[in-house]
């Protein structure tokens, strides 16, 4: 089994601190072993805190993988909306759909490159977009977001239909969530070759991908 990285080394430190470990640990061992695989006690081991100390400012494990998901969702959301919106006011009309997809992409993916935690954050969105359980909270916190984009593309391609522009959505949601898994199949593959958890390449392949996906869908 891969080795969790200690969050911290020691277990001093202030409330915002031991909260700020409980949250960077559980979101690496969620990412890893997903809901039902994190016990709190690894945790509370990775983050070097006491158990208690987490239900106390949790309740239970699912009111912290709750917490843990929200917590850079508001992030995620603000910086897309602000990105789609400097798209639409630069292009001074309909922006090119590659620079919405980017705009879209960036706020994970730009992060991920440098950013362990958010690369295990990315990494867990990835993995809970395909588990059922999971749909309604994903739904809550990005629909939002989702219909934004959804809309800004309406304005680009005045005459696709709505089931159309629902469908160019999914299939760059599938393609974002599958690259974000970083599962490292495409390492097998390509034997080396090509590495999943290049996120930089990934990044800019993603665009002209989703971006030449898109075009076809909606102006067919």
């Amino acid at each position: 089994m891969a080795k969790v990285n200690a969050v911290r080394s020691t277990s001093r430190g202030s409330d915002t601190d031991k909260r700020r470990r409980i949250f960077d640990a559980a979101e690496q061992l969620f990412a890893r072993d997903g809901f039902a695989g994190t016990p709190l006690r690894s945790i509370s081991t990775a983050a070097e805190v006491d158990l208690a100390l987490i239900n106390h400012h949790f309740g239970s494990k699912q009111k912290l993988f709750e917490a843990v998901i929200a917590r850079r969702a508001d992030i995620v959301h603000r910086d897309r909306l602000e990105a789609l919106e400097d798209c639409r006011t630069r292009a001074k009309g309909a922006p090119p759909i590659e620079d919405l997809v980017a705009a879209f992409l960036h706020p994970l993916f730009g992060r991920a490159q440098s950013s362990p935690e958010w690369r295990n954050y990315l990494r867990l969105v990835a993995r809970l977009s395909v588990e059922k359980e999971w749909v309604e909270m994903l739904a809550a916190l990005y629909n939002p977001t989702a219909k934004y984009f959804i809309n800004a593309m309406r304005m680009v391609y005045t005459e696709a239909s709505e089931e159309k522009l629902y469908w160019a959505y999914h299939f760059l949601l599938g393609s974002m969530v599958f690259t974000g898994a970083d599962s490292g199949r495409i390492d097998k593959l390509s034997d080396g070759l090509v590495q999943s958890g290049n996120f930089s390449t990934a990044y800019d392949h993603l665009v002209t991908f989703t971006s030449a996906g898109i075009r076809a869908i909606l102006e067919d």
